[in-house]
């Protein structure tokens, strides 16, 4: 999506109807933070997660659980803000953006399970 980003003509890549069209979302003026496409910090996010799993497959990470769901707490209600625009601003989504919202929700309840189950212990 950041190639998609910045490209200067439309693509019908992920145009699947009236109510799914991602140039629509990903060229839109809520696509960007601070004019950096929020695609960026949205892989440095999965980016930092999977380090987090990675260096937890070596080492006990039990302590930093609580800032891990804090980290991915604050990327659901950001998600929650871009799904807002989609559904009520734009009235039409992409379907990557609203794959990753569905991921970055799973990934919320895996990690307060986590925090869940740690904290018992």
């Amino acid at each position: 999506m950041i190639y998609a980003h910045f490209k200067p003509e439309a693509t019908d890549f992920c145009t699947l109807g009236e109510q799914w069209r991602c140039d629509v979302v990903n060229k839109s003026i809520y696509s960007t933070i601070f004019g950096i496409p929020v695609a960026i910090p949205g892989l440095l996010t999965y980016l930092a997660l999977l380090g987090f799993s990675i260096r937890g497959l070596k080492k006990d990470q039990t302590k930093l659980i609580p800032y891990a769901l804090a980290f991915v707490g604050f990327g659901v209600l950001f998600s929650l803000y871009l799904t807002y625009v989609e559904a009520f601003i734009l009235h039409t989504y992409c379907i990557f953006c609203v794959a990753q919202q569905l991921v970055i929700l799973i990934q919320f309840g895996l990690f307060a399970y986590l925090f869940k189950i740690t904290r018992k212990s």
